[in-house]
């Protein structure tokens, strides 16, 4: 197993017409997923894609600044019509070298 540090992130594919925030009158998820200052792009791609997206070709553009690999996961798990929840762990490029590992 490596020593790298690594984070894991609860992804929200909406492949539905509905907002499933709206009923909280929210547009997105309030709630970032990297729960750390530097990764505010990333919380609000992550967040965009909870957003209504009947059409894969919707969601791929999207995903047009994610590598490949990230495009690929997405679109193996996103199913037109449903909302789709999985995990991914990337590498934590936001940890500091003398922050302790738990």
């Amino acid at each position: 197993m490596s020593d790298k540090p690594t984070i894991t992130v609860t992804i929200v594919l909406n492949g539905t017409n509905e907002n499933i925030y709206e009923r909280w009158g929210l547009g997105t998820n309030p709630f970032p997923a990297i729960a750390k200052a530097e990764a505010f792009a990333a919380n609000r791609l992550i967040a965009d894609l909870a957003r209504p997206t009947p059409h894969w070709s919707m969601m791929k553009k999207r995903l047009a600044r994610c590598t490949p690999e990230f495009v690929d996961i997405c679109e193996q798990m996103y199913e037109q019509g449903k909302v789709t929840r999985f995990t991914v762990t990337f590498p934590d490029p936001y940890v500091s070298p003398w922050e302790k590992k738990p």
